[in-house]
């Protein structure tokens, strides 16, 4: 797909090669047409039944875009992606797709001078961008040739060639994904090195007195900043249930309790859009 004809012009053309007769064939293709580019990369889905095609530079400066080619139509698709940090514009990498999950894997940006040795994942069946490994060690490799190509992918392993600066052999790192499990288990490593947290907890350390609990909640720190309050629940063991705080304050005293009895306390967090998380239901026992 796509490349620099031998005249120097940028192409979108599609070719496919008959291992059978030997032979290259021009496919014409229709549809919304990705933009004439080199540097792209461009992966089947396990079922062949897609194409889809990713970065690139067109020319005038590096691309980021994802698009799809139904392989029984030849019908090309732009398919947006708004969900996630977006990889940043690249060309010269390397993709493969595995189950529902687009990778890719290296590349070269700021027109080639910046390296890249990143891998990220497009979730395509609900898209979601996601960085898996931020590849870090690159910035410490002063003497990576900028357009030079280190990395590749093998059936279901990532190979990386980490160079020496004497422009030899330092390491070959491969990565292996054994799916869907190798990418949940990356995507669950890297929130967890961040901190990041899907979960609204409440604590166990609630100090409790003879008629009071006061408690403690830990909010989600995915989409924090988008939390509008909070609403922390009570229920006694007569199945009464009520509301016994709204605000955007992370800890609450709770009066007015019966002693030597358990109340059972529930936190919700109300987002700007409406939307909300549960947490888990936890029993504190008030003092006798």
């Amino acid at each position: 797909f796509g490349g620099t004809s031998a005249g120097g012009g940028l192409t979108n053309d599609l070719w496919t090669f008959d291992l059978d007769t030997v032979k290259w064939m021009h496919l014409s293709t229709f549809g919304n047409k990705p933009s004439p580019r080199y540097g792209a990369s461009i992966s089947a889905t396990e079922d062949g039944r897609r194409l889809y095609v990713f970065g690139g530079n067109d020319g005038t400066h590096q691309l980021n875009d994802v698009y799809f080619l139904e392989l029984e139509k030849l019908q090309w698709s732009l398919l947006p992606v708004h969900a996630g940090a977006q990889p940043t514009p690249r060309e010269g990498h390397v993709s493969c797709i595995m189950s529902k999950y687009m990778l890719i894997s290296g590349g070269c940006t700021d027109g080639g001078a910046k390296r890249l040795a990143d891998l990220q994942v497009l979730d395509l069946y609900s898209p979601r961008w996601e960085c898996l490994d931020e590849g870090a060690y690159v910035h410490s490799m002063s003497w990576v040739r900028p357009r030079a190509v280190y990395t590749t992918f093998y059936g279901n392993k990532l190979l990386t060639l980490k160079p020496s600066n004497t422009d030899k052999l330092f390491e070959l790192q491969t990565l292996e994904f054994a799916l869907p499990e190798d990418i949940e288990r990356l995507r669950a490593k890297k929130k967890h090195n961040l901190g990041l947290s899907e979960k609204l907890e409440l604590m166990d350390d609630a100090v409790c007195s003879v008629n009071s609990i006061e408690v403690s909640w830990r909010p989600p720190t995915k989409n924090v900043e988008r939390i509008d309050r909070y609403k922390l629940i009570i229920a006694t063991g007569t199945d009464v249930v009520k509301d016994v705080y709204q605000g955007s304050e992370t800890r609450f005293r709770i009066v007015g309790l019966k002693p030597n009895t358990e109340y059972i306390l529930c936190i919700k967090c109300m987002y700007d859009d409406g939307s909300h998380l549960w947490s888990e239901s936890k029993a504190y026992m008030t003092r006798k």
